[in-house]
């Protein structure tokens, strides 16, 4: 089955954080470039930076979504690369908690922004089909 996993976010102290309750997450925090990633992934969907915002994600392309190749695994988590950034190849580290979300990690992560408020509630959408 495809799925479209969603990570309702908000900025805490200037970092993103995320909470799961179904998997015990409170205030999960994304780190170092993962913030630079995000904040450009919003800004690509007409949002602003650091504010709430509703991360679509999953291993197979859906629209709208940008690729993030895998690059290597390091230090327990997961490097990713967006090669789309402005001032070139931008690597991001993604934490041990992905694998709540894929059985392993994806050899590409598509990701896409929509706005906090334009949501589709949690209980329907935390791991609504792809289309």
């Amino acid at each position: 089955m495809n799925t479209i996993h969603t990570l309702h976010l908000r900025p805490l102290g200037g970092i993103y954080v995320f909470s799961d309750p179904r998997f015990g997450l409170v205030d999960e925090p994304f780190v170092q470039a993962a913030n630079t990633m995000l904040d450009e992934l919003a800004m690509r969907h007409g949002l602003r930076p650091q504010e709430p915002f509703t991360l679509l994600a999953a291993d197979i392309p859906f629209p709208g979504s940008h690729a993030y190749p895998f690059v290597r695994a390091e230090h327990g988590g997961w490097i990713y690369c967006d090669r789309a950034a402005p001032y070139g190849s931008l690597y991001f580290w993604l934490c041990p908690a992905l694998l709540h979300y894929f059985p392993s990690p994806p050899p590409v992560l598509y990701a896409s922004a929509v706005s906090a408020a334009a949501a589709v509630p949690p209980a329907v959408s935390t791991a609504a089909p792809a289309a």
